[in-house]
């Protein structure tokens, strides 16, 4: 059997850039973020629920969901604010790609990450935790408190909403990340 240590090593290396990312959109606030992820760590060393690496991931998004939530009432610091363009948790782009290329991938992803800030908050939270983090249906749900059809309805609406409005903007015409 593992030790305590080896397993908070373990979910450390799994999880600790996701949460990161979770908490960086849900309060864009870096050190905020990283106050929270930190919370949601030490209360998984202290309570250590029982469960594989991959069963813990309901718990640890939920945690971390309410770490932000009490540390944002205990510093008053910043408001909870939904997804921010800019709040810098895009993967680095590839070095290997031509600058017009990476260009065009920044661009792109801004607008989709517009697209998505345009969204009702609780259809941002979902695909956040799907296409971010890459939590299955049954642990979004688990860590949102929403059923497992309302996850998946949730997502239909938000998929089906970007697909439009997507489809919307390629219409309007040229944009300088247009591929030619």
């Amino acid at each position: 059997m593992s030790s305590p240590a080896d397993r908070l090593s373990a979910v450390l290396d799994r999880f600790e850039r996701p949460l990161l990312g979770y908490a960086l959109v849900r309060c864009g606030d870096h050190g905020l973020a990283q106050d929270a992820v930190q919370e949601t760590l030490l209360r998984f060393f202290r309570h250590a629920p029982a469960g594989d690496l991959e069963s813990l991931a309901p718990w640890l998004f939920t945690t971390c969901r309410n770490a932000l939530i009490d540390l944002r009432r205990k510093s008053s610091r910043h408001p909870l604010m939904d997804f921010h363009p800019d709040s810098g948790v895009d993967d680095p782009i590839s070095p290997a790609m031509a600058p017009d290329e990476a260009l065009e991938e920044k661009e792109t992803t801004a607008a989709l990450h517009r697209l998505i800030a345009g969204l009702p908050g609780n259809q941002q939270e979902v695909v956040r935790l799907k296409f971010e983090t890459g939590l299955a249906y049954r642990d979004i749900a688990a860590a949102t408190g929403l059923s497992i059809a309302n996850v998946g309805w949730l997502l239909h609406q938000a998929v089906t909403t970007l697909r439009h409005d997507w489809q919307r903007l390629e219409a309007a015409g040229p944009r300088p990340f247009a591929t030619c």
